[in-house]
């Protein structure tokens, strides 16, 4: 009996497991069949031609809002311009930067200095100052690759760094020379 009954587990288990290629067979023709006699068309929405905009870049886009001057920043991957919406105004502006946007450009790579207004981009060895004022922007080369900025909120300071490292680099505001700083070094020393 116990036999009999071993040889009814295999028996089954063979037969769900044909089942299964069986069914995994059949969903490989479906598909195939689909893909080879199917009449769908797919149409592309180009939304840059439809506003008019002249547009050269690949997503994804990030958003950067600027609450004090009520602007929103959107920068793009491999792109080399920042689009600036007003919200007093309604206005787009296309600013153009001097480099390609890094392709591994994230949120923690982009801030807005509240003093100046302007948005600071970490880039390949460098940060990107974009000036919304006079629609320009400076890029300020690094000693190396860092992913992450952030401002002072009280000097205006940048402060380019990257994950697992103590080193950083400092631009102080108003300039265009950035500072390395290794760690163990104080303030006093730069």
């Amino acid at each position: 009996m116990i036999a009999n009954f071993g040889v009814k587990v295999i028996i089954e288990k063979k037969r769900v497991m044909m089942k299964r290629i069986w069914l995994g067979f059949m969903l490989i023709i479906y598909f195939v069949s689909f893909l080879l006699f199917s009449e769908n068309k797919f149409n592309e929405v180009d939304f840059t031609k439809l506003s008019g905009l002249d547009g050269n870049a690949q997503g994804p886009h990030i958003l950067i809002a600027d609450n004090v001057n009520l602007r929103v920043f959107a920068a793009c991957v491999n792109s080399s311009s920042v689009a600036m919406i007003d919200a007093k105004t309604d206005k787009v502006s296309v600013i153009p930067v001097s480099t390609r946007m890094p392709r591994r450009l994230r949120v923690q790579g982009a801030t807005v200095n509240p003093i100046s207004g302007e948005l600071i981009i970490a880039g390949q060895n460098s940060i990107i100052v974009v000036d919304p004022k006079n629609l320009k922007s400076r890029t300020i080369t690094l000693n190396t690759d860092y992913p992450s900025v952030a401002v002072d909120e009280k000097t205006g300071n940048i402060f380019a760094v990257v994950r697992l490292s103590s080193d950083l680099e400092i631009v102080k505001s108003g300039s265009d020379k950035a500072v390395y700083i290794k760690y163990g070094h104080k303030e006093a020393d730069v």
